[in-house]
């Protein structure tokens, strides 16, 4: 409907894409994006090929801090409130985690497991927000999406907050 961005979003791995307009694919990022057009009442029809890596491969990913396309996903903000810091190491601590998915899988777990989710949780994903979601344990996508994406850069894994949508029909 009213949705007006650039990137069209799709599910992971597309493999087809019909929309109206200059829509280009970056097979680097999966990103599908126009630099013209916009998704402001577009319908499309995205097929896409099922990515299912094993535990194992996503045990030997590991990410170069050097290359520039990572290290921009791993900066963190000055200043940051050590509680943040604190409690990304002790879940991975006490999950015994050691590789990135590990770690990863850890911070998902705890946040799926301690937290509770609420729609009507007071909006904000600075500093202040994420330590009294931290604290209140409650909170909606916007806190879980910030604190999960912090923790794991915290942690040297490259992170983002990407857009979701429900899978459609």
């Amino acid at each position: 409907t009213g949705l007006k961005e650039p990137y069209l979003p799709v599910p992971m791995v597309p493999t087809t894409v019909k929309a109206h307009g200059d829509w280009l694919y970056n097979p680097v990022t999966s990103v599908v994006y126009s630099k013209h057009s916009s998704t402001v009442h577009l319908k499309y029809q995205v097929t896409n090929a099922v990515y299912d890596p094993t535990e194992s491969m996503l045990n030997t990913v590991v990410d170069n801090p050097q290359d520039p396309a990572i290290s921009a996903y791993l900066a963190v903000p000055a200043h940051l409130p050590a509680v943040i810091q604190t409690q990304a190491d002790a879940v991975v601590a006490a999950a015994h985690a050691t590789t990135a998915y590990q770690i990863a899988v850890a911070l998902q777990n705890w946040f799926q497991t301690n937290f509770i989710y609420d729609l009507n949780a007071k909006s904000g994903s600075d500093a202040s927000a994420l330590v009294s979601f931290l604290q209140d344990r409650t909170g909606y996508c916007e806190q879980f999406a910030a604190t999960m994406a912090l923790m794991a850069r915290l942690e040297g894994i490259p992170s983002r907050v990407d857009v979701g949508f429900t899978p459609g029909t």
